[in-house]
């Protein structure tokens, strides 16, 4: 019973003589695996009793194993897809005042936006299966970061489809001037629901807090890394809301637009911003799955991670 851990709920510890196998000391993360729970941590001195059931992730139960390391597998290739899509947008925009351009800025703006649709779907889908799985022991941040993304999973997902919908209606001149305007904003709320990658690089945070094996500094480090570019985003969007829609291939969407503030020509602030919070993700996720030993193969292969 003492190591029966693979049903994902709490251990009752009147029920246990000693603590089971990856069993950590909440104080100090000392290893009490074995040790009588009616002891005192030999490293901090605290009881042992009350950290029966926080057990680290290393030794979480294989599904919840299972479930990260496809999901944050799933998310690898949705932050490349993202990525892809946001260059081929530049690269498309970057071609319309070349003698080079005929057909290729509007092939790189319907491909750059389908990559990026895609993109959306494919985190979205692997991001609700990354918080479905519950650790046991589980606290109430991590609880909190489970609930947020699943919250943000179908939010980027209403918000994406629609935002495809005013895509083509705008671009084949289905709405006039005064009624397209109402709709930039939801069109730009979708710009910023891409790959979603500030909450899931703060889950994978809390998740290292449970680890022997991660830094949970550095992927605190690298969460906020995720969040430095986006906050440059609303002003982005703000001096920038036609060059946005250059960027996609539709026209301007401001009679009157804000003189420019940035230091780089208003249509690649979007793409740079998220790029570089994307790729920042993409990092921490890649050494989320290395600590973990997390293998980049086969997705119905069994996986085993380091167990200290």
């Amino acid at each position: 019973m003492a190591g029966d851990t693979s049903q994902g709920s709490q251990i009752d510890p009147d029920l246990l003589d000693k603590a089971p196998q990856g069993a950590m000391c909440l104080g100090c993360r000392y290893d009490i695996s074995g040790m009588d729970i009616r002891a005192k941590c030999p490293e901090c001195g605290d009881r042992i009793a009350p950290s029966v059931n926080f057990i680290s992730i290393e030794h979480a139960p294989p599904s919840f194993l299972a479930a990260v390391d496809k999901g944050t597998r799933g998310l690898t290739k949705a932050g490349a897809l993202a990525l892809a899509g946001l260059a081929l947008l530049s690269i498309g925009y970057t071609l319309i005042s070349t003698t080079l351009a005929g057909r290729a800025p509007l092939f790189c703006t319907i491909f750059g936006s389908a990559l990026l649709l895609i993109a959306t779907g494919v985190a979205a889908q692997h991001m609700w299966a990354l918080s479905s799985q519950r650790l046991p022991g589980e606290d109430a941040r991590a609880k909190m970061l489970r609930t947020v993304i699943r919250i943000m999973a179908c939010i980027a997902v209403a918000t994406a489809a629609m935002s495809a919908i005013i895509f083509a209606l705008v671009g084949t001149d289905q709405f006039t001037w005064s009624s397209r305007s109402p709709l930039d904003h939801i069109f730009i709320l979708w710009l910023a629901f891409i790959f979603l990658p500030v909450y899931t690089v703060f889950y994978l945070q809390s998740l290292a807090q449970r680890s022997r094996t991660l830094s949970s500094r550095l992927l605190m480090g690298l969460a906020v890394g995720t969040m430095a570019p986006l906050v440059t985003l609303p002003a982005t969007l703000s001096f920038s809301s036609d060059g946005v829609f250059r960027l996609f291939g539709l026209p301007a969407t401001s009679q009157f637009p804000t003189p420019n503030l940035l230091p780089i020509d208003p249509p690649y602030g979007w793409p740079i911003t998220m790029g570089l919070s994307i790729a920042v993700a993409l990092f921490a996720i890649a050494y989320f799955r290395k600590g973990m030993g997390f293998t980049p193969t086969a997705a119905d292969q069994p996986h085993e991670p380091h167990r200290s």
